[in-house]
C-alpha cells in the first residue's frame, strides 16, 4: 500500500486598512427579481380598481348585456328597424326589460342559419 500524502490547507486572513469598514456583500436572487415590478402592478391595480369604483361599473356593464341578449325582438317578425314604429304589435316592450317576456313573440321566418 503506498501512504496516503495528506494535504493541509490553513486559511489565509486578509487584513483590511484600519480606517475602512467592514464591507458586507448582498446578493439577490436573480429569479425574484421580476417579482418586484409584478407586485407593484398588481398593488397599483387594486387601488386603481378601488379608486375609481371601474369593478362597479364593468358588473353593471355585464349585467345589462346579459339582459340585452335575452331581449328576442331582434329575432322576431314583427320587428322592423323603423326609428317610428319599431313593433307593430307590442311598441311599448319593444327592446325593454318587458320585451324578454313578450306574448306575441313570432321568430323570423327563412332566416335560420343566416348572418
Amino acid at each position: 500500500m503506498e501512504p496516503e500524502n495528506e494535504v493541509l490547507v490553513q486559511p489565509t486572513f486578509s487584513e483590511s486598512p484600519p480606517n475602512s469598514s467592514p464591507q458586507l456583500e448582498v446578493s439577490i436572487p436573480s429569479e425574484g427579481l421580476f417579482l418586484i415590478p409584478l407586485s407593484f402592478l398588481f398593488v397599483f391595480s387594486l387601488v386603481f380598481l378601488k379608486q375609481t369604483n371601474l369593478a362597479q361599473a364593468l358588473y353593471h356593464r355585464i349585467v345589462t348585456l346579459r339582459l340585452y341578449y335575452q331581449i328576442p325582438c331582434f329575432r322576431c317578425q314583427f320587428y322592423k328597424r323603423n326609428q317610428y314604429l319599431q313593433c307593430a304589435v307590442q311598441p311599448c316592450l319593444v327592446l325593454g326589460k318587458e320585451a324578454v317576456s313578450c306574448p306575441d313573440f313570432a321568430p323570423q321566418k327563412g332566416t335560420f342559419g343566416k348572418k
